[in-house]
């Protein structure tokens, strides 16, 4: 009986460990989701920005809109 006892306790503790690094490596990818957002974000608005400016440039009256 002590020895199911021992291996049950393993068990738990194995699975314990395994259920903890399974939320930690969710919690990673979601970050690593979030991060990925922000930087396509980023890169969209610094886009945006270069488009602006290179309207501006070519248009005639440039000066007004920088």
């Amino acid at each position: 009986m002590s020895d199911d006892d021992e291996l049950e306790k393993i068990r738990k503790k194995r699975l314990e460990k395994f259920q903890k690094r399974l939320v930690h490596a969710k919690e990673e990818e979601s970050k690593q989701k979030v991060l990925e957002e922000e930087r396509k974000k980023k890169e969209g608005e610094t886009e945006e920005a270069k488009l602006k400016i290179m309207k501006a440039v070519l248009e005639p009256d440039a000066y007004i809109y920088l």
